[in-house]
């Protein structure tokens, strides 16, 4: 259960930074313009097919695997 709860924030949490990042992708507040490029990046640059990681990427992202 804490599993699915931490999952679902966590797409809470990303889909807050995607929502930000279409209003303006940087800020001139130190810490979310860092999570703002993070974010940028890890949207622009997916994990692999390979990665173990690909199938929850895609879940995230509202994809079927």
């Amino acid at each position: 259960m804490r599993a699915l709860l931490m999952d679902q924030l966590t797409e809470v949490w990303h889909k807050s930074l995607d929502d930000r990042l279409l209003l303006a992708p940087r800020s001139p507040a130190p810490i979310l313009d860092r999570l703002l490029q993070q974010r940028a990046a890890e949207r622009w640059h997916p994990v692999s097919r390979s990665h173990p990681d690909h199938t929850q990427m895609q879940r995230s992202q509202g994809r079927s695997p």
